[in-house]
């Protein structure tokens, strides 16, 4: 379940129930780095290890986003 509140996204993973708080800064930089990459290399996690702890919850958001569009 991931939930948006002042400028804060909250996911909260229905295995562990353990909230993640992901600030839309963080979303923005991991945004700002997929557009740079191939689509081939935008959504392997380990590219965004330098930005966040978060990048699988975040692509996650990002593949529910776009669907079919592409990133600009």
């Amino acid at each position: 379940m991931a939930s948006y509140h002042n400028n804060t996204i909250l996911i909260k993973p229905e295995k562990t129930k353990l909230q993640r708080v992901i600030h839309v800064t963080e979303f923005t930089k991991v945004w700002q780095k997929a557009k740079t990459l191939s689509d081939n290399e935008r959504f392997i996690q380990a590219n965004y290890h330098n930005i966040t702890f978060h990048a699988s919850y975040i692509l996650a958001l990002i593949k529910l986003v776009i669907q079919n569009e592409t990133i600009e």
